[in-house]
């Protein structure tokens, strides 16, 4: 069963980037995060099942990319951090869980 955004759960998502040439946004969230872009018990937002890709993209009236936090800091990281030219990278984050 798929729940809503609980209202307090808003301040906890980070909204990265909006990209005026494709309308798309991307957001961030503790949590296992599966390739439809559905969070999988995120503890710390006391979630069990939230649509978070579908629910952002109805209420933003955009297209939504969704993923684990520290799966995008370490994709900022191969960009355009300490990871930057290589092609394997590995990157361990504190903070919410061990990710």
């Amino acid at each position: 069963m798929t729940s809503g955004i609980p209202s307090f759960g808003f301040a906890m998502i980070g909204i990265l980037a909006y990209s005026f040439i494709s309308r798309t946004s991307s957001a961030i969230c503790s949590g296992p995060v599966d390739g439809n872009g559905v969070v999988h018990r995120a503890v710390n937002l006391g979630w069990d099942v939230v649509d978070l890709k579908g629910q952002l993209s109805g209420l933003l009236g955009m297209k939504v990319e969704c993923g684990n936090d520290a799966n995008v800091a370490a994709l900022g990281e191969m960009w355009k951090g300490g990871g930057q030219g290589h092609q394997s990278i590995v990157a361990v984050t504190l903070g919410t869980g061990v990710g």
